[in-house]
């Protein structure tokens, strides 16, 4: 339905998008002396979907005026919508979680559901105009990424072979074919993790910003080249990002409070970001807290106020990717004495 109301002097119209892996929530608002929004709508997240979807954006948009979309980095589901939208030549602004999370507390909403969040972005690029303009990742990083996600998938596999390998040479009941076949498996998913880490470094290669980055990520004990390549081709090297929260909120290891009448609020992280790094980090925390004196210090000193060994070694991978950050901006190799300062 076409807006009824004459745009004044000072008029903005944004798209909020709320997404997930099947579907998308879309809200047009638009922001002059009155304000107005449209009714949510709901699209297929695919490309019939995203047709539907900027058809609709095109009839129920005012012509003339600039229009921005404006989305939360929602795992991977958000990419295709967001570079079939840049394709198209429009503005997208792809806003971290923490900061969407804090313009609805500060507009009061409590209530979250996907119509609403959809408002609350649309409102967010409408009141904000020093949003950043999302840009479609580099090929050569989206090839590392892809790899590396292979890579996590197919050393998966190998650990469930081999702990299903173990048990049948253990059981009285196995069956010599069944255990051949699992070992022919088993060997098969070995290989491809070889020419996927192989892939992988000949990339890094070919990149020297991606080359630098491994090194110097890798300078902080804990984190090795496999693991810093991963969470390396997830953020980009860093490239979108102004400062080390945005990072955090983007990995989902930004802590939020939920509370309930006087009891005390219960702190968590929000893991409403990429699941990819935290699961790298989980791992690099892990290797720090046995190799890095400095990291395991730290693990204890937060182990000692929260009996909670969980919240200490979130502690430490939200430590590790903030050094990691660190390093990649500064340019710098890490530093001991200064990563312990704070």
């Amino acid at each position: 339905m076409q807006p009824r109301f004459k745009p004044t002097v000072y008029f903005r119209q944004c798209v909020g998008i709320d997404i997930a892996k099947s579907t998308f929530m879309a809200c047009l608002s638009m922001l002059d002396a009155e304000g107005c929004s449209t009714s949510p709508i709901e699209f297929t997240n695919d490309r019939h979907g995203f047709n539907q979807f900027v058809r609709w954006t095109r009839k129920e948009s005012l012509k003339g005026y600039p229009l921005c979309f404006v989305m939360e980095p929602t795992g991977v589901y958000y990419e295709a919508l967001a570079m079939h939208l840049t394709k198209l030549g429009m503005t997208v602004h792809v806003v971290p979680a923490n900061r969407v999370r804090d313009f609805a507390k500060y507009e009061g909403y409590k209530t979250k559901t996907d119509k609403i969040d959809a408002y609350i972005l649309s409102m967010l690029g409408c009141e904000n105009r020093k949003l950043k303009n999302w840009a479609a990742p580099d090929e050569q990083f989206a090839s590392i990424r892809s790899l590396c996600r292979l890579r996590t998938s197919l050393v998966k596999h190998s650990t469930m072979l081999k702990n299903r390998l173990g048990a049948l040479t253990v059981s009285s009941f196995s069956d010599k074919k069944t255990v051949r076949i699992c070992s022919a498996a088993l060997d098969d998913i070995d290989k491809n993790i070889y020419k996927a880490e192989t892939e992988i470094r000949n990339l890094i290669d070919k990149s020297e910003q991606f080359k630098e980055a491994v090194r110097l990520s890798t300078t902080i004990p804990g984190i090795g080249q496999t693991t810093a390549a991963a969470i390396l081709a997830e953020v980009g090297c860093f490239a979108n990002f102004n400062n080390h929260r945005q990072v955090v909120s983007f990995a989902g290891l930004d802590v939020v409070a939920r509370q309930s009448g006087p009891q005390d609020p219960k702190r968590h992280i929000s893991k409403k970001g990429n699941s990819t790094i935290r699961s790298m980090l989980y791992i690099c925390a892990m290797s720090a807290i046995r190799f890095n004196p400095k990291m395991r210090e730290f693990y204890d000193r937060i182990k000692k106020s929260n009996p909670s060994g969980k919240v200490a070694l979130v502690a430490v991978m939200r430590k590790l990717l903030i050094l990691m950050y660190s390093v990649c901006k500064s340019k710098k190799p890490y530093d001991p004495e200064h990563s312990t300062k704070n």
